[in-house]
């Protein structure tokens, strides 16, 4: 998940990672996100604000490159806790995405944007839980601890 180039693998809509995206991103870390969503191509550029691994992530954008979001802000938190199953290593994760549009993107966000971006969401973590099991399973995954 820190490891930005293989965002293409599970989030909807994410269809190349540029920048530095090889290992797992640290503060300060640059990266460019090109997406296609509402059948629209654009560019999100994400900075690094924080990474306390293995517990929090933090991502935001300092500029979007699309069609009616040009002043929109977003930030992506990820923060995992260890659940209390003490025979079992499991781990909760809580995805929060906080974001800011302006124009008429405010209104398509009333309307439409809101239920999408939550739609993307459950599609991309339902993903990324295949993509976690099978990288368990194959041993390709390790604990970050």
């Amino acid at each position: 998940m820190t490891t930005l180039k293989h965002w293409c693998h599970w989030y909807p809509g994410t269809l190349a990672m540029e920048g530095q995206t090889d290992a797992p991103s640290a503060v300060g870390n640059t990266a460019t996100e090109t997406v296609r969503t509402l059948g629209m191509l654009g560019k999100l550029h994400w900075t690094t604000v924080e990474s306390v691994r293995p517990w929090r992530f933090v991502i935001e954008t300092t500029s979007v490159e699309m069609p009616l979001m040009r002043r929109a802000g977003m930030r992506v938190t990820y923060a995992f806790e260890p659940t209390n199953e003490p025979l079992e290593l499991r781990t909760r994760l809580a995805r929060t995405l906080e974001y800011k549009f302006t124009g008429l993107a405010r209104f398509l966000d009333r309307v439409y944007l809101h239920g999408h971006l939550k739609h993307k969401t459950s599609l991309a973590l339902t993903k990324l839980q295949g993509v976690v099991a099978r990288g368990v399973a194959d041993g390709s995954l390790s604990h970050a601890g």
